[in-house]
C-alpha cells in the first residue's frame, strides 16, 4: 500500500510540474472549420472519382460516382449522416462519358440527362427506381452530335433543354437548338434551331457553352419567358435568344458582347442569364477561355433585356477564372449564383442594386482520414444547394482515392449583403505590362477616407542593366482595387525600404533608399491623383552624414510635420538618425543621431521603427545586429519627449536574434512593441506593452505559437487600440508537387493578450515560390492583407502578382475608425545653410531601472527553464523514493 501511495505521489508531482510548464506555452495552431458536417467516406474503395448528386422531392440525397475504370456506384441518405451501403449499378452512361445531369421535380420524378459518344440521352425514374435503369419510365435519344447542353425545370414543371450541335446535315445544321417537354419528360416537342454557325464544327466540347433559364411572366398566365445564352468563341462573341410564349416562337438572336466591348484583345465567354418576372441578370467572363485568371462581369435589366444598366465587375476585378456559372436561386428580391471554381466554388448574390460579399466559408475544411490519419485533399468537387444547405462531394486526390461527402448550413441570403467578417477570396492586383514583372518592397498604409494606399517596386523579371525599374501605386477600399496600377516615380537606381505615409491634408508621402547610391529619397502627391505620374513631386534627397542608409521609417503628425528615422548600419558613422520637415519635404532639419553605434561598440544597427503617442512623444525601436556569429544581438527602445531633439538611454527588450519588429502607440499613453525573434532553436512572435508612455513595461506576451522557421508577419493598427497581427505559416502535412500550402492566421489583441481570431487556407501553385506580407486597417473597419507572390509557371515561366484579402472587423465593434494622428507640440529648428550636420543629442535619464521585469528573458527561455524545473523535480522525487525504499 505504501508503494502505491509513493507512486501516486510521484504522479501528482509530475502533473504539477507539467501543468506549470504548459501554462506558459503558447497554444499551437489547429485548423477549425465551424459549420461543416463530419466528412463521410461514401465509397471506401480507394478507386472512386467523379461524384454527382440530386435531392428528390422528399429531401433524400442520391449520389452516383465512378468506381475504378468501368463501373458506377450508388448510395442514398435521408439526412446526410447515415448512408446506404454502395451498390453497383449498370447505368446507361459509360465510364468515358461526361458525368450526367440529374434534376428532381415537384411530382417526384428524377430526370437524368447524359451524353454518350456525343449523343444526348434522357431518362426518367422515381426515387425508388433510380438505381435500377431497367425500370426507368423513359429512356430516349434526344439528339446526335451534341457538344454541350443545359436543362432547367420551369414553374409549370416543364423541361427546357438547350444544346449545341456540332455536325451539319441538310436538315440539322451545326448550331444552337432548343427543345421542350410539357409532359415532364414523357414526350418532347421537335427541336428548334435558334442559331446557325459552321464555326461549331471546328470546336471541342471544352469550347462549347450554352445555358437556359426561365421566368414566369404573370400569376394567371401559362406562358414562360425563356432565355437561351451561348458562346461562339471562334468569333469571340456571345449571344442570347428570347421567347415570350414558352418556346413556341423566338425573337431575333441578340449579339450581347463582342471584342468591341473588351478592347479587342480579350474574349467574352460563359454568358449566363438569371431571370424572375421582367428582371434579368447577365453574367459573363472576359479573358482567355481556359486560363487561370479572368474578370467576371454583369449587367442588370428590369424590362426583360430591352434596356441595360451599367456593366459591373462581380468580384471586383481580375481573379481566379471560374469554370462555369450556375444559377442557384432567382426570386423577386435576390438572384444567387455559383461560380464553379477551378478549386473552390464562389457563392454570391445580386439584389437588384449591388453584389453581395462572396461566401467563402464554402471552402472545404482540412481534415484527415480517421482510419489512416492521412491528410485528405478533395478534388472533382460536386456541389448542390437544397433548402439553405450546401451538399458537397469530392474525391480524395492524395492517398485515399475515395469519395467524401460533407454539408454546410448557409446563412440567409439577406446576410450575404452585410460586410463579410470572414476572409474573402483573393483579388489580384491587375498589373499590366508588356513584359513579366517582378514585384518587391511592397508597402501599405491607410487614410481617413476608407482607403488603403499601396506601393511597390516593379522591375522586369529579365532585368537588363538595371533599366525600367519603377515604383508602382494602387488604391484599395477594403473590398476591391479602385485605381488602375500605375508607375508614379522616375528612378535612377533600384529602390529599397519603400515607405508610405498620409497626412491630414490628403497628401501621400513616399520615401525610399536608392540601393545604388545609398541616398534616402522623398516625394509626395495629392491622394486623389496619386495614380498620375505627373502629380508626384521631383524626388529630393534627405540629409545624412553617409550614403550607406539601407532602412528607414516615417510618420506624419496632425500638423503635417514629417519625421523620418533611418540607420547607417556600418562603418564610422553607424547609428540611428532622425530628420524632420514642416514644409512637405522641401527642406529638412539637421540629422540628429539618436544612438551612436560606434561609441556603443555595436558592429551593426538595423530595422528602425517609430511611432507617435497622444501626448506628442516619439517612441523608437531598432535592432542590434552582428556580422560575426556569437556576438550580442537584440531589440532596443528609446523615447523622446521634446519632438526628437533629445532621446532617452536605450533599453534592451530582447537579446534574441530579432528578424522583424514594429511599434504602435494608441489610447492615452499605450505603447505596444511586437517582434519576431530566434533563440537558436525556434522562432517566436513576442509583444510587450507600456501603459505610461514608455517609462515602465509589462511582461512579454506570446503573440502566436512558436515555429521551426521564420514566418512572414505584419502588424495592423487603427491607432486607437485595434490591433491585428497577421502571420503566414506553412500548412502542416502538405507536401504536394509544384504547390505550397499556407495558412493565413489573424491574431487579435484584447488588452490582456493575443488570441487567434480567424484563419484561411491559401494554396499557391508553381515552382520556386516566394512571398511576402503587408496589412492595414481602413477607417471603415476593413482589414486588408496583401500577399505579393512570385512563382515559376511550367508554361509561362516566372510570374509575379499581388493577392489582396479582406474582411470586416464587426466583432471589434467597429463603425467608423478615426485614423487622425496626434501632433508634436515641440517646434523644431530648421538648419542654416552652413549649420553642422551632426548634432549629438543630450540623453535623458536611464529608464531601465524603472522596468519592474526588464531582464531580457524571452518566453522561449522561460519555457526552457520550465523544462529544466520538470527534470529536476522528477529526479528529486525519484531519488527520495528510491532512498526511502532502500532504507527499508
Amino acid at each position: 500500500m505504501k508503494k502505491i501511495r509513493s507512486l501516486f505521489n510521484v504522479f501528482i508531482t509530475l502533473v504539477m510540474f507539467t501543468s506549470i510548464f504548459w501554462t506558459s506555452v503558447p497554444k499551437s495552431y489547429a485548423q477549425e472549420s465551424e459549420g461543416w458536417s463530419t466528412p463521410f467516406n461514401l465509397s471506401e474503395s480507394g478507386s472512386a472519382t467523379n461524384p454527382v448528386m440530386v435531392v428528390d422531392f422528399r429531401g433524400t440525397i442520391h449520389s452516383i460516382w465512378m468506381e475504378g475504370a468501368d463501373e458506377y456506384k450508388y448510395s442514398q441518405s435521408t439526412d446526410g449522416e447515415i448512408w446506404s451501403s454502395p451498390v453497383t449499378v449498370a447505368f446507361p452512361f459509360g465510364h468515358k462519358d461526361p458525368t450526367p445531369i440529374l434534376l428532381s421535380d415537384a411530382n417526384g420524378s428524377i430526370h437524368i440527362f447524359w451524353t454518350s459518344s456525343t449523343d444526348l440521352f434522357y431518362g426518367q425514374a422515381t426515387p425508388l427506381e433510380i438505381a435500377d435503369p431497367k425500370k426507368w419510365a423513359v429512356n430516349t435519344l434526344l439528339s446526335h452530335d451534341v457538344l454541350a447542353f443545359d436543362v432547367t425545370i420551369d414553374s409549370r414543371n416543364s423541361l427546357n433543354l438547350a444544346y449545341v450541335r456540332k455536325t451539319s446535315t441538310s436538315r440539322n445544321p451545326a448550331g444552337v437548338y432548343y427543345r421542350r417537354s410539357i409532359a415532364g419528360g414523357g414526350s418532347w416537342l421537335e427541336a428548334r434551331i435558334l442559331y446557325k454557325s459552321e464555326y461549331f464544327r471546328s470546336i471541342t466540347t471544352s469550347d462549347a457553352y450554352v445555358r437556359v433559364t426561365t421566368a414566369h411572366m404573370k400569376p394567371n398566365s401559362n406562358n414562360e419567358r425563356i432565355y437561351v445564352t451561348w458562346d461562339n468563341r471562334p468569333q469571340k462573341r456571345v449571344y442570347m435568344a428570347v421567347s415570350d410564349d414558352s418556346g413556341l416562337t423566338w425573337g431575333d438572336v441578340q449579339p450581347m458582347k463582342s471584342p468591341e466591348d473588351t478592347g479587342g484583345s480579350d474574349t467574352p465567354f460563359n454568358l449566363t442569364a438569371a431571370a424572375f418576372g421582367s428582371n434579368l441578370l447577365l453574367v459573363w467572363q472576359v479573358g482567355e477561355p481556359g486560363s487561370s485568371k479572368c474578370t467576371v462581369y454583369s449587367q442588370w435589366s428590369v424590362d426583360g433585356g430591352k434596356s441595360w444598366g451599367d456593366t459591373l465587375a462581380v468580384l471586383g476585378g481580375r481573379s481566379e477564372c471560374p469554370v462555369s456559372t450556375k444559377i442557384i436561386e432567382h426570386t423577386e428580391k435576390y438572384m444567387s449564383i455559383m461560380l464553379t471554381g477551378q478549386v473552390t466554388p464562389i457563392l454570391i448574390a445580386w439584389n437588384g442594386e449591388k453584389w453581395s460579399s462572396t461566401q467563402t466559408q464554402i471552402q472545404f475544411p482540412s481534415f484527415s482520414n480517421p482510419l489512416t490519419y492521412d491528410v485528405v485533399f478533395l478534388g472533382c468537387r460536386f456541389d448542390l444547394i437544397y433548402q439553405q444547405r450546401l451538399y458537397s462531394a469530392g474525391c480524395d486526390q492524395a492517398k485515399g482515392h475515395d469519395v467524401w461527402f460533407l454539408s454546410l448550413p448557409l446563412e440567409p441570403i439577406e446576410s450575404w449583403f452585410a460586410p463579410s467578417v470572414v476572409w474573402g477570396e483573393p483579388i489580384v492586383l491587375p498589373i499590366k505590362s508588356e513584359t513579366p514583372q517582378r514585384i518587391s518592397d511592397f508597402y501599405s498604409t491607410s487614410d481617413t477616407a476608407g482607403n488603403i494606399h499601396v506601393a511597390w517596386v516593379q522591375s522586369p523579371i529579365e532585368l537588363n542593366g538595371g533599366e525600367n525599374i519603377e515604383i508602382g501605386y494602387a488604391r484599395w477600399n477594403g473590398r476591391e482595387w479602385t485605381t488602375t496600377p500605375a508607375s508614379v516615380v522616375a528612378l535612377n537606381g533600384k529602390p529599397i525600404s519603400l515607405l508610405l505615409a498620409v497626412d491630414s491634408l490628403k497628401r501621400l508621402f513616399l520615401s525610399w533608399v536608392d540601393s545604388y547610391s545609398g541616398d534616402l529619397l522623398f516625394s509626395w502627391a495629392n491622394l486623389e491623383k496619386a495614380n498620375l505620374y505627373s502629380e508626384w513631386r521631383e524626388a529630393t534627397s534627405l540629409p545624412s552624414p553617409s550614403q550607406l542608409v539601407n532602412s528607414s521609417d516615417v510618420l506624419v503628425d496632425a500638423s503635417g510635420r514629417i519625421v523620418c528615422v533611418y540607420v547607417i548600419p556600418v562603418n564610422e558613422n553607424r547609428g540611428v538618425y532622425v530628420v524632420q520637415s514642416t514644409d512637405n519635404g522641401e527642406s529638412w532639419s539637421t540629422p540628429i543621431r539618436v544612438f551612436d553605434a560606434v561609441a556603443a561598440s555595436w558592429e551593426e544597427v538595423e530595422r528602425p521603427r517609430i511611432s507617435l503617442d497622444s501626448d506628442g512623444n516619439l517612441h523608437l525601436v531598432f535592432t542590434r545586429d552582428t556580422v560575426r556569429d556569437g556576438q550580442t544581438v537584440g531589440l532596443y527602445y528609446s523615447r523622446s519627449v521634446d519632438g526628437g531633439v533629445t532621446w532617452s538611454d536605450i533599453q534592451v527588450l530582447s537579446e534574441g536574434e530579432v528578424q522583424w519588429a514594429d511599434i504602435v502607440s494608441y489610447g492615452e499613453r499605450n505603447v505596444h512593441i511586437v517582434w519576431q525573434e530566434y533563440d537558436g532553436l525556434i522562432f517566436a512572435n513576442v509583444s510587450q506593452v507600456s501603459k505610461d508612455g514608455g517609462i515602465t513595461w509589462g511582461k512579454q506576451n506570446n503573440v502566436t505559437s512558436v515555429n521551426e522557421t521564420a514566418t512572414q508577419v505584419s502588424l495592423a493598427s487603427d491607432g486607437k487600440g485595434l490591433l491585428h497581427f497577421v502571420q503566414l505559416v506553412n500548412k502542416n502535412n502538405v507536401a504536394a508537387y509544384n504547390q505550397k500550402g499556407l495558412v493565413l492566421q489573424d491574431w487579435k489583441w484584447d488588452e490582456t493578450g493575443w488570441s487567434l481570431d480567424l484563419t484561411k487556407d491559401i494554396l499557391i501553385k508553381g515552382e520556386n515560390i516566394n512571398y511576402s506580407l503587408s496589412s492595414s486597417i481602413t477607417s471603415t473597419g476593413y482589414l486588408g492583407v496583401f500577399l505579393p507572390i512570385e512563382y515559376t509557371d511550367p508554361v509561362e515561366g516566372t510570374k509575379s502578382e499581388v493577392l489582396a484579402f479582406s474582411r470586416y472587423l464587426t466583432n471589434e465593434g467597429v463603425t467608423t475608425l478615426d485614423l487622425q494622428p496626434p501632433s508634436i507640440p515641440t517646434p523644431i529648428n530648421m538648419p542654416n545653410e552652413n549649420q553642422a550636420s551632426n548634432i549629438q543629442p543630450t540623453p535623458t535619464s536611464d529608464l531601465l531601472v524603472l522596468y519592474e521585469d526588464n531582464v531580457p528573458t524571452s518566453p522561449l527561455q522561460r519555457n526552457l527553464a520550465g523544462i529544466v524545473l520538470i527534470v529536476i523535480g522528477i529526479a528529486a522525487t525519484v531519488f527520495l523514493l528510491v532512498r526511502r525504499q532502500s532504507a527499508k
